[in-house]
């Protein structure tokens, strides 16, 4: 997801980056919901970028990372009106904390004019699983429902797909055996994989991103959004 992210943060913006000498000009990205900081500190390559978290924990061990972070909700974020150039989202909208259509106007509040949003979600109700309850979700989206709430705020949206359609087979066997036999010690789907097993997914996940222009599938365990500030 952090690859793909800054693939497309790369592909829409072509200003200065870090040791060009107008780096001084370096487009202001807003990591909304930056948690740890994992992603934070990696667009911080090539952006002059802020991270917001709600959650002290995340943010205490984001700071180990040493980046600019602030304490905040995306229900009403901590900025003047039109200071960023771009705001990064991923798996934040869906938490139970979050009013989906406060933090849409948020973001369109504080995007300078033709500004950009990058929003990912959790795609489709129906795999509602163990993992969901663990990190919170409210709900699970379809595309269809994420196009009209970012429109609805204001937003053209330029890139709209499912992601990770490669691995959704297996990630919906995954969750209809969740549901036929319940794994009660089981808290999420976050873990170490063997580093063969995790290559090779990686190399996948990577194949369909780059075959993404070209054939877009109608599923996914996740989608992507892509909007800008009219």
């Amino acid at each position: 997801m952090h690859r793909l992210v800054i693939d497309l943060c790369k592909r829409l913006y072509k200003g200065p980056t870090l040791g060009d000498p107008r780096s001084d000009l370096l487009f202001r990205l807003l990591d909304a919901g930056c948690g740890s900081g994992g992603l934070t500190r990696k667009l911080g390559q090539f952006a002059n970028v802020v991270g917001l978290d709600v959650s002290p924990l995340a943010l205490s061990l984001a700071k180990k990372r040493k980046l600019r972070l602030i304490e905040g909700s995306v229900n009403s974020l901590p900025f003047f009106d039109e200071c960023f150039d771009m705001v990064v989202s991923t798996s934040v909208i869906y938490h139970r904390l979050v009013d989906e259509d406060k933090a849409i106007g948020e973001f369109y509040r504080v995007l300078k004019s033709k500004g950009k949003i990058i929003l990912i979600f959790p795609a489709f109700s129906w795999v509602y699983g163990v993992h969901d309850e663990a990190v919170h979700t409210r709900k699970r989206y379809t595309l269809s429902e994420v196009i009209s709430l970012v429109e609805s705020r204001g937003f053209r949206v330029i890139d709209n797909r499912y992601i990770f359609s490669f691995l959704f087979p297996v990630f919906v066997v995954k969750r209809l055996v969740e549901k036929i036999i319940p794994n009660r010690g089981k808290i999420s789907d976050l873990e170490i994989m063997p580093s063969f097993l995790n290559r090779f997914l990686f190399w996948l996940c990577r194949v369909e991103w780059k075959l993404g222009d070209f054939l877009t599938l109608p599923f996914g365990s996740s989608l992507l959004v892509v909007g800008e500030k009219k």
